[in-house]
């Protein structure tokens, strides 16, 4: 049942970069919005704390 020594595997080329072009950039995407988020949340923190020690 497992035994494949007769057996021919295919040739499987190299991926190729437009392959995997469009998750690359949805994840470029998804992370630089992270990456905004973040900010975001950072500066709305340092202004509430520069607010409540005024």
């Amino acid at each position: 049942m497992f035994d494949r020594t007769g057996q021919k595997r295919k040739a499987v080329g190299r991926p190729r970069v437009g392959d995997y072009l469009l998750s690359i950039a949805y994840f470029g995407l998804a992370s630089g919005a992270m990456m905004v988020w973040m900010a975001a949340i950072g500066w709305g923190a340092w202004r509430l704390i520069e607010w409540m020690m005024s």
